[in-house]
């Protein structure tokens, strides 16, 4: 999975390997899951988790999903 925010070029911040996700940005762990059926899920969004996330597969980096994630309301940073 890659992430942007509108301004900056894509950033890998995850990788799911037969069911095991391997984070590449620590930030994102425990905030953002992708199931093998992808499933994406958010928990305890913040306003910099605002923007454009790409689930990318294998060697071609063919996207799979491309998920725009808005965070409205007062949340812990």
């Amino acid at each position: 999975m890659q992430a942007a925010s509108s301004d900056s070029a894509c950033d890998s911040i995850m990788a799911l390997n037969k069911g095991t996700q391997n984070y590449y940005n620590s930030t994102y762990r425990g905030r953002i899951t992708l199931s093998d059926q992808l499933h994406f899920t958010v928990k305890n969004a913040s306003e910099w988790m605002a923007g454009e996330y790409q689930v990318i597969k294998g060697l071609y980096q063919t996207c799979m999903a491309r998920i725009y994630l808005t965070v409205t309301g007062k949340f812990p940073r």
